[in-house]
């Protein structure tokens, strides 16, 4: 018998003896971790995952038997909290420079910034991206039957520019929309007090 195969025999005996040790240490219904890995910093702190051009969103999941399920739920929630993050970032935006441009707040149209949100939130963010997930897994004796279950931590990060980005278009639809010079001109010196924001407060 060659050394590989002792080798994988071994770690099978291991393995099913952990399993079937996990199996009589749970009481019925009792749930116990049993993957070993370190969760990292950006599970519990965002910020710490954030970095200077993009900001990080943590997605977690509820508990599934399926791995993949658990995946699935994560990057929803990593999308849902960026999506709000966004739509908040965008209307103050609005308002800053609304209020810098000697312009009355009144001259975008109602609703736009929450109709945006909805447009990106049924097209998906063109700039996000799933950097990261973490697994843990847990063991759970139902009515004496061993069942796993997953919960899973997804890291999507934004670019702070797409941020910009979102504001200065719905500036641009809001100038095309107008036909008042004078709220045009206004506009336009909205979206240059914009860009020269940039993105680094989102």
């Amino acid at each position: 018998m060659n050394r590989t195969l002792v080798c994988l025999l071994l770690a099978t005996a291991l393995l099913l003896g952990l399993a079937a040790c996990h199996k009589k240490a749970l009481a019925p219904g009792e749930v116990r971790q049993v993957s070993m890995e370190k969760t990292p910093n950006w599970a519990d702190n965002p910020e710490k995952a954030s970095t200077d051009d993009a900001r990080a969103f943590v997605g977690v999941s509820r508990q599934r038997s399926m791995e993949q399920d658990a995946r699935t739920d994560a990057r929803r929630d990593a999308f849902k909290q960026a999506v709000e993050a966004l739509g908040v970032y965008v209307k103050t935006k609005l308002e800053e420079v609304a209020s810098q441009a000697d312009m009355s707040h009144d001259i975008f149209s109602a609703g736009i910034v929450s109709d945006e949100m909805t447009r990106i939130e049924t097209a998906g963010i063109t700039s996000g991206e799933v950097e990261e997930y973490f697994v843990q897994k847990f063991l759970k004796n139902v009515d004496g039957e061993l069942r796993y279950y997953y919960t899973v931590y997804c890291r999507y990060m934004v670019p702070r520019e797409y941020a910009v980005e979102v504001a200065m278009d719905l500036l641009e639809k809001q100038r095309k929309a107008i036909e008042d010079e004078r709220e045009q001109k206004l506009l336009d010196r909205a979206m240059e007090k914009l860009k020269a924001m940039g993105g680094a407060d989102f």
